[in-house]
């Protein structure tokens, strides 16, 4: 992609991404996916293969999107953080404020399904240890003790070491 290419299209993806984030779409071969999982590859794909400050760019615009939604301190802000840069690293970030935003609030429900946003959408997440553990906190708050229990054995399996070290229990 060239450099004036790149601006447009990543707007065109932000676009896509923000009004059908959750639906599935279809891809050759009779493969379906989730529109941000499937945008987020696409933004990768252009920034990778962009000019070379398109990535610092695109990072930096995130970053401030991130900044704003704390500013704002509201969930629909967030959600729009992960929804035009599923992408992201501040995506991940912003997903994982939503589940925290949830739990200040005792609002279990909430906080279960943003848990497992962030784990369906940021499996390999550096704080993936930390959502786990929240994510069975709510659950057993929410009085599902057998789906906390399960929670809690994906967090043995998945983050011995982080279990060890931090204490996330």
């Amino acid at each position: 992609a060239k450099a004036g290419e790149v601006v447009p299209a990543l707007k065109a993806y932000h676009a896509l991404a923000e009004r059908y984030f959750h639906r599935e779409i279809a891809l050759e071969g009779g493969w379906t996916t989730l529109v941000g999982p499937w945008v987020a590859g696409q933004i990768r794909e252009l920034v990778a293969n962009g000019p070379p400050n398109a990535y610092v760019e695109w990072d930096l615009l995130a970053l401030n999107a991130l900044n704003q939604a704390r500013q704002e301190g509201s969930p629909e802000a967030l959600r729009r953080v992960v929804a035009r840069y599923p992408a992201s690293r501040h995506a991940m970030e912003a997903q994982f404020l939503l589940g925290e935003f949830y739990m200040e609030r005792r609002a279990w429900p909430q906080a279960i399904q943003e848990w497992r946003r962030f784990r369906r959408f940021f499996p390999r997440a550096p704080r993936g240890a930390d959502a786990c553990a929240a994510l069975a906190r709510a659950l057993a708050r929410e009085g599902l003790a057998e789906e906390a229990e399960q929670a809690l054995e994906i967090l043995e399996q998945q983050y011995p070491r982080e279990l060890l070290s931090e204490g996330n229990l």
